[in-house]
């Protein structure tokens, strides 16, 4: 829990591309945001002494958050589907072009996973699972526009 609350400070001063760039045609970022997208997410968590493999693993659990919250949240309060998918496109394409496929790069994804779908499928309740991700999204990613609606 201590090492999760030094990430989130790590983060606190660390605002990327806000999901609220989502275009209004529902389109997908082009390949100038991702790169953008990727190269300051690498930046700002390198000058903050993450270890490649640390910034991976990060990456890979926001991944995995952003997608359940697409998936399982909706049911408990709204989500802003194209937002949500708009950032969602933004962390799979820094990972692709950052870590790309390999033994390594699918290690630190499967741990990583791994760890994060035991958290989500040991929780009691998976509406206050989705609360808990929605406030450390809010105040680690900047994800308060993938809840306001258009």
């Amino acid at each position: 829990m201590t090492k999760l609350i030094a990430v989130a400070a790590l983060f606190v001063a660390f605002i990327l591309i806000v999901p609220a760039n989502a275009r209004d045609d529902g389109s997908e970022p082009s390949e100038g945001e991702i790169t953008e997208y990727a190269f300051n997410y690498m930046k700002t968590l390198s000058g903050q002494k993450l270890s490649d493999r640390e910034i991976a693993s990060q990456l890979a659990s926001a991944i995995f958050w952003s997608e359940k919250m697409q998936l399982v949240c909706p049911m408990y309060f709204n989500v802003n589907a194209r937002r949500a998918r708009f950032d969602y496109l933004l962390r799979q394409g820094t990972w692709q072009m950052m870590f790309g496929v390999g033994k390594t790069a699918t290690s630190i994804l499967n741990e990583a996973v791994t760890k994060r779908n035991g958290e989500y499928n040991n929780s009691v309740s998976k509406k206050e699972w989705c609360e808990g991700v929605k406030e450390f999204g809010i105040k680690v990613f900047s994800w308060g526009p993938l809840f306001e609606q258009d």
